[in-house]
């Protein structure tokens, strides 16, 4: 691992031409294409969830931003939802796709093994 895939999604990252060999980089751009096919073959309106394990003990929980439509998505999980998480770390996927007019939601799983 060369990076944090989850860190690396911002506006730099995304509007750079491809020219580095880091995995990451070459994860986050096929996971673009995938992205956009997805809205574009979309039937209706779309929504994300992006699952996570963390490295510490600790009881899951969901993070999404404050736009009305990932709080719903957040209501409706059977964890707490953190709000406004991306005002303090930057470079998520959260991020991206709240950017992007896609409500999501990211659910803290408990502890990875």
């Amino acid at each position: 691992v060369d990076q944090d895939l989850n860190r690396i999604w911002t506006e730099q990252n995304v509007n750079k031409t491809p020219t580095d060999d880091i995995a990451e980089t070459k994860e986050l751009r096929e996971l673009i294409h995938c992205f956009e096919a997805i809205r574009r073959e979309a039937a209706g309106p779309i929504a994300m969830l992006d699952l996570h394990t963390f490295s510490a003990e600790g009881l899951p929980f969901a993070v999404a931003d404050e736009s009305p439509q990932s709080r719903q998505l957040g209501d409706i999980l059977p964890v707490p939802t953190v709000l406004g998480a991306t005002k303090y770390v930057s470079g998520t996927l959260l991020e991206y796709v709240t950017r992007q007019g896609i409500p999501m939601v990211a659910v803290e799983g408990g502890m990875h093994q």
